[in-house]
């Protein structure tokens, strides 16, 4: 599947979580429970905007790290704060149309000490996350950071809402 992935400049955060999970699932982890984690992992991080400063460099110098699917079928650049009620409203809706950028995978990996997936990391046109990226830390919302993982207690109910 990895060859398949090669050439994305990004992918639906259903994707990157279908096609990465069996690489990061070890021993006899389930590969679904993993894909369930890097989903709660990812939203996490997008929420709080630390995958807003860690995508492909654009005209006016900001980078994004994620783009929204619009109703024309193009990608628009969207700050992941700006997610929260979309997320809100359809998380599911959300996994499909909220596009996650190459470098901002590759910074996501290397600050949660996971190895990069490996249609990336081992591209023979690789996109290297530059070393003055800065990461975004928002301060805590628990609201809009946390997430529950399917099958764990929450303790705010009114996240699902």
């Amino acid at each position: 599947m990895s060859k398949l992935f090669r050439t994305k400049e990004g992918m639906t955060i259903a994707q990157l979580a279908g096609a990465w999970s069996s690489e990061l699932a070890e021993g006899g982890e389930d590969p679904k429970q993993c894909e369930q984690n890097l989903v709660h992992i990812l939203m996490e991080d997008i929420l709080n905007g630390r995958l807003d400063d860690s995508g492909p460099l654009r005209d006016d110098g900001q980078r994004l790290g994620l783009r929204l699917i619009t109703p024309e079928n193009r990608a628009g650049f969207i700050e992941g704060r700006q997610l929260l009620d979309l997320i809100r409203a359809d998380q599911a809706w959300a996994l499909h149309n909220v596009l996650v950028m190459k470098e901002a995978v590759l910074d996501f990996a290397q600050r949660h000490h996971l190895p990069s997936p490996s249609w990336w990391a081992d591209s023979s046109t690789p996109t290297e996350v530059p070393n003055d990226t800065k990461v975004k830390i928002a301060k805590s919302n628990a609201e809009a950071a946390s997430f529950p993982i399917p099958g764990q207690a929450t303790a705010n109910p009114e996240i699902l809402k």
